[in-house]
């Protein structure tokens, strides 16, 4: 074993692990997606038992697409005219420090969202266009 693995155990079968990352939690790309369905079961569960969902994130959400004029911030395109499906995207993305604030997020197509992925703006193409409301 050299000297950056470590031993770790995996949080849903406790079974003991090499790993040479900080904050590798499971044993297996299994026990990973285990993880996934139960926190998702969990959180389902919650919402039908309280009927709460999180009003929060979906006001600001709806006020970031009102501020962007409910058009992409990168092509313009809007779904009564073109019919894509709007998303809010992180300018700043969340893996590289980026937070869920208005400053942060605009509203963009999927099209041009799932291009993004993780790439900071400075280093793509595109760039947020703002329309005048």
């Amino acid at each position: 074993m050299s000297k950056h693995n470590k031993k770790a155990n995996c949080e849903i079968c406790d079974k003991e692990f090499i790993t040479n990352r900080i904050k590798q939690r499971f044993c297996s790309l299994k026990c990973s997606q285990k993880s996934w369905r139960v926190k998702t079961q969990k959180q389902r569960k919650l919402v039908l038992k309280t009927g709460e969902t999180n009003n929060a994130y979906l006001k600001l959400r709806f006020e970031i697409f009102k501020r962007d004029g409910f058009r992409c911030a990168y092509c313009g395109r809007n779904p009564k005219e073109d019919g894509v499906k709007l998303v809010i995207d992180h300018i700043i993305p969340k893996s590289k420090g980026g937070k869920l604030v208005a400053d942060n997020l605009v509203s963009a197509c999927y099209d041009c969202n799932s291009g993004k992925r993780d790439a900071l703006l400075e280093a793509r193409i595109l760039s947020p266009i703002y329309p005048t409301v």
